[in-house]
């Protein structure tokens, strides 16, 4: 007997994980939409890191929440999650998007 360490059949893990994608592609399914009709080509404006309306693109994986920014010149990587989005819209094949928080690296 152990102490609750033990090891969950890889059958009931897998069931969870697909849970929790589902969930997400259904939060963000505007934001998925958007992004593939653009090609990941985007805007990006973040006031608590001082991002204004930035040119880059965007890498996602489709279901999950945080996206990965970086700019056309390369200069910049920003982290983001999808919970912290205020606004985004979509304008001549560009996606413009405000974020509240972000992670720079």
């Amino acid at each position: 007997m152990g102490y609750g360490n033990g090891n969950k059949p890889v059958a009931e893990s897998g069931r969870r994980v697909v849970k929790f994608k589902s969930l997400y592609k259904k939060a963000f399914s505007t934001f998925y939409t958007n992004a593939a009709s653009t090609s990941g080509n985007c805007k990006v404006t973040c006031s608590a890191l001082n991002l204004s309306t930035l040119d880059g693109t965007l890498t996602y994986k489709k279901g999950f929440p945080n996206i990965k920014f970086i700019s056309d010149d390369g200069a910049k990587t920003v982290y983001f999650s999808l919970r912290n989005k205020t606004a985004e819209t979509t304008s001549r094949g560009v996606h413009l998007l405000t974020f509240s928080n972000g992670r720079a690296v």
